[in-house]
């Protein structure tokens, strides 16, 4: 049986946003002073990254990653003049400190993953292993596309059509000295009411708490300037990707959007589909 070789790595990470703490893993660094093993690669492809972060600065990432790659790969071409194991670095934490003292001074973009350790028979294929697991899949989970508004309503739109609501809806228009709202799914019961759906399925979370803050504006002036507002159903479209910061920041934006007490203003969840259709059809005028 073929023995296995102790290896240490850290992952590279971009952080976009260094207040939400979102980031993406964006490279391996691997070494094992056993076998005389140093290998990094990171993604140099920065349309990727403004796949998952729309507004990142392309060029400036470009720039971060010439600055990285141009060490790491000296120490690749380094490594093959080492004959003696141990001698590229002599002491285990001196890897960690090396690479450190090649991220970007001050940036706080680019950091480091706390070190990782694991043993292999091959090294060579753990690497492309764990660069596959840790970074291209991980990133291609995070470069699905936004749900859009109107996408929103298509999944709020069938149960809404089986109950005959549809066909009742129409589009009206509430004024403001400020700004003109309009609904493109509202009816009148006495005061006139809308739907509106609301995407929150997005891919940054600031995006997710500026979308909300700007609705609850809309409250405030619907609020203080549409008499004939009767009441306002926000849609919502959570986010569909497993991410702890989107899951923090769309509970953040539903309690946004209920922070104004009144009762005009009602959120639905995705859940509460069915049962709201069948709910409301009993308030909308002119269903057969």
């Amino acid at each position: 049986m073929n023995s296995t070789i102790p290896f240490e790595y850290i992952l590279i990470r971009y952080f976009h946003d260094p207040e939400t703490e979102e980031f993406l893993n964006i490279g391996l660094v691997m070494y094992s002073p056993d076998a005389n093993f140093f290998s990094s690669k990171i993604l140099s492809k920065y349309g990727r990254i403004t796949n998952t972060f729309p507004n990142a600065d392309g060029d400036l990432y470009r720039t971060f990653i010439s600055q990285i790659e141009g060490p790491l790969n000296k120490i690749v071409k380094k490594i093959n003049h080492v004959h003696s194991q141990g001698l590229l670095f002599p002491e285990k934490e001196d890897f960690i400190s090396h690479v450190l003292k090649i991220i970007p001074p001050n940036d706080a973009s680019i950091r480091i993953s706390e070190p990782k350790f694991g043993a292999a028979q091959d090294l060579d294929k753990m690497f492309i292993y764990l660069f596959e697991r840790l970074v291209e899949r991980h990133l291609e989970k995070r470069e699905k596309k936004s749900r859009s508004d109107d996408e929103v309503w298509h999944f709020y739109r069938e149960p809404l059509e089986k109950n005959r609501v549809t066909h009742a809806l129409m589009k009206h228009t509430f004024n403001t000295p400020e700004e003109d709202f309009e609904f493109h799914q509202s009816w009148k019961n006495g005061k006139w009411n809308a739907l509106k759906p609301l995407s929150f399925d997005l891919q940054k979370a600031g995006s997710i708490r500026a979308k909300a803050r700007e609705w609850l504006g809309a409250e405030y002036l619907l609020n203080e300037h549409a008499e004939n507002l009767g009441h306002l159903y926000f849609l919502l479209g959570a986010p569909q990707i497993d991410d702890r910061y989107l899951n923090k920041a769309y509970g953040d934006a539903k309690s946004i959007l209920n922070s104004l007490p009144n009762g005009k203003f009602q959120i639905i969840e995705e859940n509460e589909a069915e049962d709201f259709a069948n709910e409301i059809k009993e308030k909308v005028p002119g269903i057969l």
